[in-house]
C-alpha cells in the first residue's frame, strides 16, 4: 500500500510541474516597440514614408519581431492629413499587442497659412485694406488657396496661386490665369499676377503685381500687399 501511495504522489507533483510551466499561465501580452519619430511627418504632398522600423519582445518567446504585421492601407501621400500605420502581434500563448504611428501630411507650404491684412493699390483710387484668410490645397504642394480674393463676394476659396520654394525657402508667388464668376454685381472676372515673399522674423508679406479683367474691358493692374 506504500508503494502505491508513493507511485501516486510523485505522479502528483509531476503533473503540477507540467502544469505550472504551461503556455496556458503566460497572461503577458508582447511588447512592440516603434523606432523613429511617431508622429511621423511627411512634409511635402507626395513625399515618401520611410518606414523607421520597430522590434518586438515577449516575456515566453523572446525577440518576435519577424511575427509583427504592418497595415499601411490608411496612408495616402498624396493627400494632407493625419493617417494611422498600425503593428499588430500575437505570442503563442495567444496574447495580443496593437500600436500605432501617426504619419502627418502636409502641403510644404503650411507656414504660410493664417490670416493676412491685405492692402490693394490701384492707380487712381484710394486705397483698399481688408483682412483675408490663406488655405493650402489638400492635394498639390505649395499651392495656396485665397480666402476671398480682392474681399469680391463670390470669390470664396476659389481663386489659387503656386508658391515656389529654394531649399525651403519661400522666393516667389505666381497667380496662374484664371476666371471666377464674383463681384456686384456678378461678372466673370479673370485674375492673373505674380510677385514675391519676404519673411523676416514672425512677419510675412507678400507683395503681388495683379492684373484683373472683364471681358469688354481694359486689364486693370493693381498691388495687393498681403501682411500676416
Amino acid at each position: 500500500m506504500k508503494k502505491v501511495i508513493l507511485l501516486l504522489s510523485l505522479a502528483v507533483i509531476t503533473s503540477a510541474l507540467f502544469t505550472g510551466c504551461s503556455k496556458d499561465d503566460d497572461t503577458e501580452a508582447p511588447v512592440i516597440t516603434l523606432n523613429g519619430d511617431n508622429p511621423y511627418v511627411i512634409s511635402s504632398i507626395g513625399g515618401t514614408y520611410t518606414e523607421p522600423g520597430f522590434t518586438c519582445t515577449d516575456n515566453e518567446d523572446g525577440t518576435i519581431t519577424s511575427k509583427v504585421s504592418v497595415d499601411d492601407s490608411e496612408l495616402n501621400e498624396d493627400s494632407t492629413g493625419t493617417y494611422e500605420i498600425h503593428y499588430e502581434v500575437t505570442d503563442a500563448a495567444g496574447n495580443a499587442a496593437d500600436v500605432h504611428r501617426e504619419v502627418i501630411v502636409k502641403n510644404a507650404a503650411d507656414a504660410l497659412a493664417g490670416t493676412y491684412g491685405v492692402l490693394i493699390q490701384q492707380p487712381g483710387f484710394a486705397d483698399y485694406n481688408y483682412s483675408e484668410g490663406l488655405g493650402m490645397s489638400a492635394t498639390v504642394n505649395n499651392k495656396v488657396i485665397f480666402g476671398k480674393f480682392g474681399d469680391y463676394s463670390g470669390a470664396e476659396n476659389k481663386v489659387y496661386a503656386n508658391v515656389t520654394q529654394v531649399s525651403g525657402t519661400f522666393i516667389s508667388i505666381t497667380i496662374p490665369t484664371q476666371t471666377v464668376n464674383c463681384g456686384t454685381p456678378a461678372a466673370n472676372r479673370t485674375f492673373s499676377g505674380s510677385g514675391n515673399i519676404s519673411i523676416s522674423g514672425s512677419t510675412t508679406t507678400f507683395v503681388i503685381n495683379v492684373t484683373e479683367s472683364i471681358t469688354g474691358s481694359s486689364p486693370v493692374t493693381s498691388t495687393y500687399t498681403y501682411t500676416k
